[in-house]
Order: structure tokens, then sequence, then C-alpha cells
């Protein structure tokens, strides 16, 4: 019952890096934002997650030929000396095989925390960029409102001022 606990984590985080690579694809189309800026990274951020769909696949078939040799090794079979290289080939295989899973489950795990994190990173600039951008805003209506207000003045200089 590991190997399906492991495949449900597994799953739910594939969902939640598509869900984050659709979000990062989303502010990357945002206005004023220039195009192309998370481009590689949600690249890179799409292939691991393709590669990794692909392991979980892997790992699903495997599980389900452990299953069949599991079902097939409990029906009682004649007990040849062939037969009983083939369960001790089997049970090796499955061994072997499960011991590439917990590997290959681990590296997935470290690689999701990395793009957690970086995606994580990329969110935080970008919110940085959005604020930046709101300020310079306000300084630019600021300086607007400054600039008027100057032309009114000297509007009114003129107007004031005696003609010769």
């Amino acid at each position: 019952m590991t190997t399906s606990n492991e495949k449900r984590k597994l799953e739910e985080e594939i969902a939640e890096l598509k869900e984050k690579l659709a979000e990062g694809s989303k502010h990357q189309t945002e206005p004023g934002q220039q195009p192309g800026v998370y481009q590689d990274i949600i690249a890179a951020l799409r292939q691991e997650l393709e590669e990794r769909s692909a392991e979980i696949d892997a790992l699903k078939k495997k599980a389900n030929r452990e299953t069949t040799v599991t079902v097939e090794s409990a029906r009682p079979a004649p007990q040849s000396p062939s037969s009983k290289y083939d369960l001790s080939s089997a049970r090796d295989e499955i061994k072997g095989l499960k011991s590439v899973a917990n590997r290959l489950t681990v590296n997935f795990s470290l690689t999701v925390v990395a793009f957690r994190h970086i995606i994580q990173e990329l969110q935080k600039e970008n919110q940085a960029t959005k604020q930046q951008a709101k300020l310079v805003e306000s300084e630019n209506q600021l300086l607007m409102n400054e600039t008027e207000q100057l032309r009114q003045v000297c509007r009114t200089y003129l107007a004031d001022k005696p003609k010769p």
C-alpha cells in the first residue's frame, strides 16, 4: 500500500506544479510586463513536469506488473525447480523495482521542493516589481501635478505682469 500512497502524493504534487505553472504563465502576460521574462523558467518547469509525469506512469505500470506477479504467486502452482527459480527471480525483480521507485520518489521530491522554492522566489520578485511600478506611477502623477501647478503660476504671472 506504500506504493499507492506514494503515487497519490506524486500525483498531488504534479497537480500543484501544473497549477503553479499555469499561474506563472498567467502572470507572464500581465500588462506592463515584458514578454518572455519567465519563458525559460516556465519551459524548464514544463519539461520537468512532463519527465516526472512519465516517471509516475512508469511506476504505475511497474506496480501493475507487481500486482500481477503477486496474484500469480498466490495461486498454488506445482513446485517444480523451474517455477521456484521463476518465483525467486520475480521477487528479486520486484525488490529491484521497488528500490528504483523509492530512489525516483526521493529524487522527485527533492526536485519538487527545488521548483517550489524557485516559484516562490519568482512570485516574490514579481510582487516586488509590481510594487516598484506602482511607486513609479505615483511619483509620475505627483510630478505631473507639480508641472501643472507651475504652468498655472506662470500663466498668472504673465497675466498680472504689466504690458510695456
